[in-house]
């Protein structure tokens, strides 16, 4: 096991680094570094598995408020597809009464 490794890109992968796997977008912190089969692989905190260091890229505070400033966004447009649903449903409705 070891503290740190380089990626085929240069980027040095540390224990304790927050990082991305930019197959899914995953966010963790390294918590260990294995080599297996001639490759490294840093073992993630959030999801206690193991990913391919060369798949890893280094997080920064910016580019985190940056992700979690996008997700919202995402939310915020959900919810508005949401209440409109609601709105073309309502108008639908008919006033018949019964009687």
């Amino acid at each position: 096991m070891s503290n740190y490794a380089v990626n085929r890109r240069g980027v040095k992968i540390a224990i304790g680094l927050r990082v991305r796997y930019i197959g899914t977008g995953t966010i963790g912190v390294v918590k260990a570094i294995n080599l297996s089969d001639e490759r490294y692989w840093a073992l993630l905190d959030s999801t206690n598995l193991y990913y391919d260091i060369d798949y890893l890229e280094p997080l920064s505070e910016a580019s985190e408020k940056e992700g979690a400033s996008l997700k919202a966004k995402v939310e915020e447009m959900d919810s508005v597809k949401k209440e409109d649903k609601v709105i073309e449903r309502a108008t639908e409705v008919t006033p018949s009464g019964a009687g």
